[in-house]
């Protein structure tokens, strides 16, 4: 069987913290609180995340679905018109 990943349509955030290069990515429909972010002279950075809650709604996992059965039936339709085309 063929089966593939769909991409979840995602949020992500970029930036730099004393200078350095950070990234933060969850998927849409993402809340997150009390993100709290602290650099020291000493070059140490503290990331403190108070919650990071995440909802997948209706529309997400419907586009999904809907693109991995499209992966599933395509992969179904190449197996099924390679075994009509073998010799018999």
């Amino acid at each position: 069987m063929l089966c593939g990943c769909v991409a979840v349509p995602k949020t992500t955030i970029t930036g730099t913290i004393a200078g350095q290069p950070f990234t933060l990515s969850s998927p849409k429909n993402s809340t997150l609180t009390n993100l709290d972010v602290t650099a020291s002279t000493n070059g140490s950075v503290s990331i403190h995340v108070g919650s990071l809650v995440t909802v997948m709604d209706p529309a997400v996992i419907t586009t999904t679905a809907d693109g991995e059965a499209k992966l599933v039936q395509a992969g179904a339709a190449a197996a099924a018109a390679a075994i009509a085309a073998m010799p018999k």
